[in-house]
């Protein structure tokens, strides 16, 4: 096994808080250029201070190639 499989297998074994953001039914416009925003608001599990550790993208096959990268931000209200 890998270093990396080696980690991901660390990381399952604290048992992690994660979450998955997913946009469902979504049209992509014929435009060369589009930016998507979304506001996700936390679960309250998450109300204390936490680290991220990681993200990864959840395209589907019908996107790929046209999803090309992401930004997180964190907001407070």
């Amino acid at each position: 096994s890998t270093y990396y499989e080696n980690l991901h297998e660390e990381f399952e074994k604290k048992n992690p808080k994660y979450f998955d953001v997913v946009l469902n039914n979504v049209k992509i416009p014929n435009s060369e250029t589009i930016y998507w925003c979304m506001v996700y608001k936390l679960d309250k599990k998450f109300i204390n201070k936490h680290h991220i550790i990681g993200f990864e993208s959840l395209i589907t096959n019908n996107s790929r190639g046209v999803v090309h990268h992401m930004e997180l931000f964190h907001c407070i209200n």
